[in-house]
């Protein structure tokens, strides 16, 4: 059986800034609904902007120049937007997370 928390030994000893720190992150319950929202919706949020960004006529449009085969063929523009989505999701998720990393470092 585990151990009653009043019987764990404890210091007098108060807790340092850093301690504090830590505690305050881990348990963080301070944010708003709409913060809360906004962090569970993040994901899907920058999904949909980016689908709808690739499905203008716009875009098209600009990949059409870009790659001049693909104004022929609907199957090798889907393939390159496919591939632009893949890639601009990857980039906007891995930079979110290594700005967040620098935060921290710093």
């Amino acid at each position: 059986m585990a151990d009653n928390l009043i019987d764990l030994p404890t210091d007098k000893q108060p807790l340092r800034q850093e301690e504090l720190l830590i505690v305050d992150k881990l348990f963080n319950n301070h944010q708003s609904t709409f913060q809360k929202l906004l962090v569970e919706f993040k994901e899907p949020l920058i999904l949909g902007i980016l689908f709808i960004a690739l499905s203008l006529p716009m875009t098209d449009s600009f990949i059409g120049l870009i790659i001049p085969g693909t104004k022929n063929s609907s199957i090798v523009l889907l393939v390159i937007k496919v591939l632009l989505f893949m890639t601009l999701y990857y980039v906007l998720k891995n930079f979110a997370f290594i700005k967040n990393k620098n935060k921290k470092s710093n």
